[in-house]
């Protein structure tokens, strides 16, 4: 983008948020360049209507461009549904609904006609008409933050926000002569692409280094640190070969299971639910723990290990650093001294195998849960208490080296997403030249 020059002349735009403008510009208000239509077809399908695929909010949301190849949920329309929100070619679809506000908004263009697929509710389809607006060029306007944030004010609502037809279509985009609505798609598409590839390479990468984790973590509990240790079967499926000098013990006899509980909602006691807790990192996912909490909780103690029995592939384990209380979605385990330590006994719940071995006792359809008396029951590996330290202490050292490895690559992917936002801002809304 640093090589890109500005246009030889502006004018002013007359619209305070887009400031000047390229001077042979125009700005329009997006119900004089494009039709808008609000859908309402709902997921349920009724007898006597149509069968048609319908393309929902998660779509649209997940989705820069709508093709053939998304899996669109089956359901029934009426003719007079199908005719209004068939998708066409050149369609540009928004979620006009939303329970977060910076949701508000999010286009996706439909890049081929799609008549057996509808329009869902909670989108809005935007048909640009035809001499006046590019279809592409429309896509990367809505993405830009000078054109998105119109949308966003314009939205109205306290727990959920939506959009009206009117607001849709009174929104302001900046409209270069059709030629250089082409010109300027066509270098974005270009250029996005370049930056997408590069966040995919990354993407990939944070992919590796969680690998490189769970890897780190089961080897290190099961064989241990050094490799030219002598091994022997442990009996146990998922620990395989243990070092012979080890021990297999079943976790109900070196970690007692906590069940206290509270049944009177408590007053300012630090609360950790399933969802404050990040998967496969024990990373506490908010600042401070909650206060407000439910009536029925279990209590732990620091030094606790909290392991989630709700869908447990999820991987939802906790070394305790503070006292407080705890969705009672949690089993709280409490090592037994001499025998077991903390961190260790945290790092083996962690590996793969045991979550595993856990997921596969779950009950359940749509709530998968593991039995607490099955968990507690399952064998785990025991080395001596010097050594469990000592495995502790590798592993909280090599996890550091690579959380830092993962925050650089998650900073970059975050530096490139702005680059690609400015981008777009900065070409359709006229600050540099294509």
């Amino acid at each position: 983008m640093s090589a890109l020059q500005p246009y030889p002349a502006y004018k002013p735009s007359g619209v305070p948020w887009l400031g000047d403008i390229p001077a042979h510009w125009q700005v329009r208000r997006l119900k004089f360049v494009a039709s808008v239509f609000n859908s309402n077809v709902d997921k349920r399908s009724e007898e006597g209507e149509t069968p048609v695929k319908l393309c929902n909010y998660i779509d649209v949301y997940n989705n820069e461009r709508i093709t053939t190849d998304l899996p669109f949920m089956q359901a029934t329309a009426s003719e007079r549904e199908i005719v209004k929100f068939a998708l066409r070619g050149g369609d540009v679809i928004i979620t006009k609904d939303s329970e977060d506000w910076r949701d508000i908004a999010v286009p996706a263009l439909v890049v081929e006609d799609l008549r057996e697929v509808i329009c869902g509710y909670h989108l809005a389809v935007i048909r640009p008409l035809a001499g006046q607006l590019d279809s592409r060029y429309l896509l990367r306007c809505l993405q830009s933050a000078a054109v998105s944030y119109q949308f966003q004010i314009a939205a109205t609502g306290i727990t959920r926000y939506g959009l009206s037809k009117q607001a849709i279509g009174d929104v302001v985009v900046p409209c270069p002569p059709l030629a250089e609505q082409r010109a300027i798609t066509e270098y974005l598409d270009r250029e996005t692409a370049r930056v997408d590839a590069l966040i995919a390479r990354k993407r990939a990468l944070l992919e590796q280094l969680a690998r490189w984790r769970s890897a780190a973590i089961s080897h290190a509990v099961t064989k241990g640190l050094n490799p030219d240790a002598p091994l022997k079967p442990s009996g146990v499926p998922w620990l395989g070969d243990i070092p012979a000098h080890w021990q297999v013990r079943r976790l109900k006899f070196v970690a007692a299971s906590a069940s206290e509980k509270l049944e009177q909602k408590p007053a300012a006691v630090p609360y950790l639910g399933l969802e404050n807790v990040e998967s496969w990192t024990g990373k506490l996912l908010l600042e401070s723990p909650q206060e407000e909490v439910e009536s029925t909780v279990s209590v732990f103690h620091r030094g606790d290990v909290l392991f989630g029995k709700l869908r447990p592939y999820l991987a939802k384990v906790v070394l305790a650093e503070f006292d407080g209380v705890c969705s009672t979605e949690f089993m709280v385990l409490r090592p037994v001294q001499p025998l077991l330590d903390k961190r260790y006994l945290f790092y083996t719940l962690l590996s793969d195998g045991f979550i595993s071995v856990v997921d596969s006792l779950t009950h359940g359809a749509k709530m998968p849960r593991a039995s607490p008396e099955q968990v507690v029951n399952l064998c785990i590996p025991l080395p001596p208490l010097a050594e469990q330290c000592a495995i502790a202490e590798h592993l909280d050292r090599e996890l550091e080296r690579l959380g830092r490895l993962r925050e650089s690559v998650e900073t970059s992917i975050a530096l490139l997403q702005r680059y690609r936002t400015a981008l777009i801002s900065a070409a359709v809304t006229g600050r540099v030249r294509v």
